[in-house]
C-alpha cells in the first residue's frame, strides 16, 4: 500500500481462508507469529456520527458504557451501507485502513490503551483473507495522516472492564 511506505510504515501480510469473526480469525492465525488480534466496530450514534472502535479482540465492550464516556448517545453498530461509503469494505472486513477512503474524515477513530502494550498488533487489509501485522504506534500513524479525529481510551479503566 502506498500511504504505508510513504510514511516509513512497514508491515507483514499473512494470507488466510476467508473469516467473518474474530473467533475464525484467532482459529486461522494459530500458526502465525504471535501478536496482538484487533478487533473493530464500525458504529453510529443517534446524531448521525459514526465511530470506529479498535480494541484487542478479546476485550468485552460494554457499548452504553462507551457511549456515555464518548457523549455519543445510541451507539449502535452502523449498517453495511454506511461501512462501504465510508470506509469501502464490507461486514466482516472492517479496518482502519479504510480510513483512505474517508476523505471528509466523518469517521472518529477509537483505540482502547490495551492496544499499545503489544508488540505487534494484527488486522484485515482492506479484506477479510489475510491479516496485517503492524506495530500499534505505526498504526497510529497511518491514522493521524488520515486525517480523523481519533481518542485513546483506558477500556479498562474508563470503562469499568474486568
Amino acid at each position: 500500500m502506498g500511504k504505508m511506505r510513504e510514511l516509513g510504515i512497514t508491515f507483514q501480510e499473512l494470507t488466510h481462508p476467508p473469516v467473518f469473526t474474530v473467533d475464525e480469525a484467532r482459529r486461522a492465525a494459530e500458526n502465525f507469529p504471535p501478536f496482538g488480534h484487533c478487533k473493530n466496530l464500525f458504529l453510529k450514534d443517534n446524531k448521525n456520527r459514526l465511530w470506529l472502535v479498535t480494541a484487542l479482540a478479546l476485550t468485552q465492550i460494554p457499548l452504553k458504557k462507551l457511549a456515555q464516556k464518548l457523549r455519543a448517545p445510541g451507539l449502535r453498530f452502523a449498517g453495511p451501507e454506511a461501512l462501504f461509503k465510508h470506509l469501502h469494505v464490507a461486514p466482516g472486513s472492517v479496518t482502519p485502513l479504510g480510513l483512505l477512503f474517508d476523505t471528509n474524515h466523518v469517521v472518529r477513530v477509537v483505540f482502547d490503551q490495551a492496544l499499545f502494550k503489544q508488540e505487534t498488533i494484527g488486522f484485515h487489509p482492506l479484506h477479510n483473507a489475510a491479516t496485517w501485522l503492524i506495530s500499534p504506534n505505526d498504526l497510529n500513524k497511518f491514522v493521524a495522516s488520515c486525517g480523523n479525529p481519533d481518542v485513546t481510551i483506558d477500556f479498562e479503566t474508563e470503562l469499568g472492564l474486568p
